[in-house]
């Protein structure tokens, strides 16, 4: 097994790729993706493994994911809650590893990973499902919702509660741009100029726009 991790914080990231290389596995770090020349030195991966701790960790996964192609992104050190978990996997990763994790479960997720695999536990699986359920029968009531992408739709339901854009960055950890980002694309798609008529497209349950 081929393994990049990239991690900005060079002690953390040499010294996990240590522990892995002494488990047979063949490991390049990189602190970014830089220039997107290609990969480290060495062999393409078959998986990259994306510390997200970090600032704008989020959107280095969603990076590392789009750039990577077939190669499977695991996320790590993330925080089981349904909000974290739903995010990395909306920015491409196929696995995570939570933040109170040891060696051996990165291990063990490297593996199911290769395989196409994921573990979660039963209250992670569960609230997304109960997600899904929730994002599904939205699609059903508001036609003109489902022109939004689902981490669009969490967005317009933050705003509709009035945070802000730096509030909603926290909650849904992902970075500030990305945000700006989603709210742009939100009022476009609705065809609304402000973030109060969105909220307030978001309350009609998405009757047809004008």
């Amino acid at each position: 097994m081929c393994v990049v991790l990239f991690s900005d914080v060079r002690l953390y990231r040499e010294g996990l790729a240590d522990a892995l290389a002494r488990q047979g596995i063949d490991v390049a770090t990189a602190p970014d993706i830089g220039t997107r020349a290609g990969w480290p030195d060495g062999p393409r991966p078959d998986i990259a493994v994306v510390d997200i701790t970090g600032p704008g960790g989020h959107d280095l996964l969603a990076s590392v994911a789009a750039w990577g192609g077939e190669v499977r992104v695991v996320a790590l050190g993330v925080s089981e809650t349904e909000a974290d978990v739903l995010a990395c996997a909306e920015a491409g990763a196929a696995a995570y590893v939570s933040r109170d994790a040891s060696v051996q479960d990165l291990l063990d997720t490297l593996e199911r990973a290769a395989r196409g695999e994921a573990l979660c536990s039963p209250r992670i699986m569960g609230s997304l499902f109960r997600r899904l359920g929730t994002l599904t029968r939205g699609r059903s009531r508001t036609p003109v919702l489902n022109r939004l992408t689902d981490r669009e739709r969490e967005v317009l339901a933050l705003l509709d509660e009035g945070l802000l854009n730096k509030e909603i960055a926290l909650r849904l950890s992902i970075g500030l741009s990305t945000v700006k980002c989603h709210v742009h694309n939100i009022l476009e798609k609705l065809e609304v100029r402000s973030r109060g008529e969105a909220a307030a497209r978001f309350r009609e349950g998405g009757r047809a726009a004008p």
